[in-house]
């Protein structure tokens, strides 16, 4: 049996140590109560429970992780039916199963939910099949704005479920980690104007010509976090983003472990679309000093205020690139960690003494410079 992971016995113990223990004993007794005793009864009793009852949703805006293999005080069945699942906002399911689904949405519950989560981690396709077929027919389906699937086999199929389907129209934010899509989903998942309101798009497994179809599509043009890491793009990819027409709001652009060298950078760096990027990370690809100097050169970075290069086949000429800078002013964190012994995924050259006292004198001014030093 799936059941819920709240432990109470230790939420009251932790209010009992807390300097406003009595409001915080009322917030977790609260949501025990139906929703018409909270508003009909207890509400009334004073100003002080009026707002104690008001932030309820508040108090259950955290995470709730739901795993069968572990065990939890009520049962899945008990928690949807109580009056704590109207005011959840995120539920993250790990291996979740047909008849978790089936119970979440015959119980009329998580009327506020906005985020849901969910990992198969193996799970056959067709259940993944499944479980989206019936979340995209339930009544939460239009209020959850993130979807997060990570090892979700759903394949082609899950991406037209969730794309021509009536539900999920309010979609800000779409996670796909490793959900086994091939080049006909990434192309439909472009093409559909239903993803035009998103801001946030995190795809693995694209390959050049996949996002070669995220950067023609203009139903892309609202993202302004990309997360294309483990994506198997070459300096082919790097292109298709340099000529995109559309992406051109990007503030965080995520490009960790992919196979583009310097030349690929180059091309990036040329691109007017990677003047409005804050946040960059290339980190695990081997983009080597040029592509450092590159990023260094290029009056296009100005407004980038982090920089992910670990692990990056560079050394102490990259740091010297990066204090030697003229168009780095407002870079604020640098990651460019370089240890073998730390990293055994560690990908580059040993930085010397001479490059970390340039990247520690570099990372002082910044200090000194931002507090009017």
């Amino acid at each position: 049996m799936q059941t819920v992971n709240l432990n109470h016995d230790e939420m009251l113990i932790a209010a009992l140590f807390s300097l406003d223990h009595r409001d915080m004993l009322l917030g977790n007794i609260f949501p025990f109560c139906s929703k018409s005793q909270l508003i009909g009864e207890i509400m009334l009793v004073c100003k002080r429970w009026f707002n104690i009852g008001l932030e309820v949703e508040i108090h259950f805006k955290h995470k709730q992780s739901f795993n069968c293999e572990i065990k939890y005080h009520y049962t899945w069945v008990d928690y949807c039916q109580s009056l704590s699942s109207h005011f959840v906002t995120e539920l993250n399911f790990i291996k979740p199963k047909v008849e978790t689904i089936e119970t979440m949405i015959s119980s009329s519950s998580f009327t506020k939910l906005k985020k849901l989560r969910m990992g198969c981690c193996g799970n056959e396709e067709d259940n993944c099949i499944i479980i989206l077929e019936l979340i995209e027919k339930s009544e939460f389906a239009n209020r959850v704005n993130f979807l997060e699937l990570e090892s979700f086999k759903m394949g082609d199929e899950g991406i037209k479920i969730i794309a021509e389907g009536t539900k999920f129209k309010n979609l800000t934010k779409l996670s796909l980690w490793f959900c086994n899509i091939t080049l006909e989903g990434f192309k439909m998942l472009a093409s559909n104007s239903k993803f035009s309101k998103l801001v946030k798009l995190t795809c693995t497994e694209l390959g050049d010509e996949g996002f070669k179809y995220f950067c023609q599509s203009p139903h892309f043009s609202n993202i302004e976090y990309l997360n294309v890491g483990l994506g198997s793009l070459s300096n082919l990819g790097m292109q298709y983003f340099a000529s995109s027409p559309y992406l051109k709001k990007v503030k965080t652009l995520l490009l960790d472990s992919n196979d583009f060298t310097a030349e690929g950078v180059k091309s990036i760096c040329q691109s007017d679309n990677i003047q409005s990027v804050e946040y960059l990370e290339m980190e695990y690809s081997p983009i080597g000093d040029d592509g450092v100097k590159y990023l260094a050169e290029s009056p296009k970075m100005r407004n980038l205020k982090c920089l992910g290069i670990a692990s990056t086949d560079t050394g102490n000429q990259s740091a010297r690139y990066i204090v030697d800078s003229p168009y780095l002013e407002n870079l604020c964190e640098l990651y460019f960690e370089h240890d073998f012994y730390l990293d055994p995924f560690y990908y580059g050259q040993v930085i010397a003494e001479e490059g970390e006292q340039l990247l520690a004198k570099f990372n002082k001014q910044k200090i000194n410079t931002e507090a009017g030093l």
